[in-house]
């Protein structure tokens, strides 16, 4: 998910969250030893 923040100086704020997985994808995840939630929180100003 990504949300977007006009700023005040005209730049704009890109925040960036991976989102929760649903149960049946976590199970497939979790078998195959990949992690549910790689991206963690990544912050863009533009």
């Amino acid at each position: 998910m990504t949300a977007t923040f006009n700023q005040r100086d005209g730049r704009s704020l890109h925040v960036r969250k991976a989102t929760v997985a649903e149960p049946d994808l976590l199970a497939i995840y979790r078998a195959l030893g990949i992690n549910a939630a790689p991206g963690g929180t990544r912050k863009l100003i533009s």
